[in-house]
Order: structure tokens, then sequence, then C-alpha cells
């Protein structure tokens, strides 16, 4: 999600107030905002802490991928279930294997799946991937450009992770300060852009009217 912040999100946004300064800080931990002072965060999945304001501006997705060279060295599973057979990049620590559940139309498949690499993050995973470690599941806004390139194949494209929720999430308070107003009407004004589905495009959000203004 950070590349794709700071790649697509905030330019316009930096263009429509030259006045303003963004502090990007990525984490796959929820940090408390209270006690950092952060403004406001982009988070997706569920959120816990009920002191936040959490609006839904969107939904994403993982699917599938794995490189060229991988694919060639041990071939393309043709099913869910011949996931089993090959190595697949997991998340977290699990020290043998882990679940997947995927999700086509009205069909779900839980498979458990074997992983000599484990990483709790996005990014590594698709460089792991990429590298020609084994099948990755990555978030679809994270690897869109690695799709086009064809530096990853999807597999499965009729296959998909549970959807998640998007929220952009800050603390309550009606006095917040001009840039955090202004830096939440924007999103909500492009949430559509937070949309993720398993067949995402972004060639259609490269560009889009601008506005000037001062914080």
């Amino acid at each position: 999600m950070g590349s794709y912040l700071a790649q697509y999100i905030f330019p316009p946004f930096l263009q429509q107030w030259p006045k303003a300064q963004i502090s990007l800080e990525l984490s796959n931990t929820f940090d408390d905002l209270f006690i950092q002072g952060i403004d406001l965060a982009i988070r997706v999945g569920q959120i816990a802490d009920d002191r936040l304001v959490a609006k839904e501006i969107g939904y994403t997705t993982q699917v599938l991928v794995a490189s060229p060279d991988y694919l060639r060295e041990y071939g393309i599973p043709e099913s869910p279930q011949e996931l089993r057979q090959h190595n697949c990049i997991t998340a977290g620590t699990a020290p043998e294997s882990a679940f997947w559940t995927l999700v086509s139309e009205n069909k779900t498949e839980s498979i458990e799946v074997r992983s000599n690499f484990y990483c709790g993050n996005p990014e590594t995973a698709k460089r792991a991937a990429a590298g020609g470690v084994g099948i990755a599941q990555i978030p679809v806004n994270s690897m869109i450009c690695e799709l086009e390139k064809q530096e990853l194949i999807r597999i499965f494209p009729e296959w998909h992770a549970i959807f998640m929720p998007i929220y952009v999430v800050y603390r309550p308070g009606v006095n917040k300060p001009k840039r955090v107003s202004a830096l939440l009407e924007y999103l909500n004004e492009i949430k559509g852009r937070f949309e993720f589905g398993p067949d995402h495009q972004l060639c259609q959000y490269e560009t889009c009217p601008l506005t000037t203004g001062n914080l």
C-alpha cells in the first residue's frame, strides 16, 4: 500500500496543496495514533480500536503469483489443491505450513500449503516471488506493475483471497488541523481509487483534474 500511496495518491494532493507536508510511515503493526501523535492512518482489515474514527474508503484482495522462472522449473498448478505440491511464500512465522483460503464466485477452498520462506511484509514476499522462491499471495495494489512487466505471472485468475476493507482512521475531535481535514476530504473524493478487485487496473488513475489551495 505504501508504494501505491507514494506514487498515485499523495502527489496529486501535494499539487493541490503545495504548502502541505506529508511524513509517510510504513508499518505492518497498528501503531497507537494517540501515543505516536499520528494525524491519520490508512489500514487494511477490521479496526479493533474503538477510540478511533474509522471510515471505509475501499477494499482489496490478494491474488496468487509466481515468477516465470519458477513456473518453468516447477510447472503451473492447475487447481488450488495442487498448491500443496509447490513451495509457497507465507506470512508470519509458522515453522511448517499455513492455510490459504481462496474464493471463486460461490466456491471456497482452504488449502494447507508448505513453505521454506516466511515474511509478514507484502513487498518482501513480492520480491521473493519475483526471485523464484515460490508462489505468493500478494495484495492486488502491491504488484500491478510487476504483472504488466511479466516479472510475475498470475495463477488461477478465477481465484483470489477474501476481500478486506480499507479504512482511513484518525483520532476523534471537532477541531482537526486544516491539513488533516484537507487530506480526509481528498481521500473521500478519490476513494474509488482504493477499490482493488482481482482485475484492478492502475492505468485509469494516472491522471486526475487538479485544483490548488493553501494550508
